[in-house]
């Protein structure tokens, strides 16, 4: 048996779930039971919020200007040509368009690892610098 269901039998049974809650002794398949059916629900959860973010994201990057096509205008600007926002040279120049955070780990979740991960990632990437911020 894998260490992950140990460990949930047995916060299945600290949390009450067990013959005093019910009136009766639970076998080892009773828990496995109870454990397969929480593992469904999680995944079929996990699988509804991944469609969800999936159909956010393509809301927001229909609704938002990525600034790939530019031109100059005149000496000291950039113009976007999508949404006509512009760039002084003198004032640090065009600033190429990068995903804020939170829609960053949104599409690390749904690509593979989920949530967790993503919030893993996140951390993993952060240095002493940002934590002052």
């Amino acid at each position: 048996m894998s260490d992950g269901r140990e460990r949930m039998r047995e916060l299945l049974r600290l949390e009450g779930f067990g013959p005093r809650s019910i009136g009766c002794e639970l076998t080892e398949s009773d828990y496995d039971n109870v454990l397969d059916a929480m593992s469904r629900y999680a995944a079929e959860a996990v699988a509804a919020e991944r469609e969800v973010t999936r159909g956010l994201l393509k809301v927001y990057d229909r609704e938002t200007c990525t600034h790939e096509e530019t031109h100059r205008g005149g000496a000291l600007w950039t113009i976007c040509d999508g949404c006509g926002r512009n760039w002084a040279d003198d004032q640090g120049g065009f600033q190429p368009y990068v995903d804020p955070p939170e829609v960053a780990a949104a599409r690390r979740s749904i690509e593979g690892g989920g949530a967790v991960a993503a919030r893993k990632s996140d951390a993993e990437r952060r240095t002493p610098q940002d934590s002052k911020k």
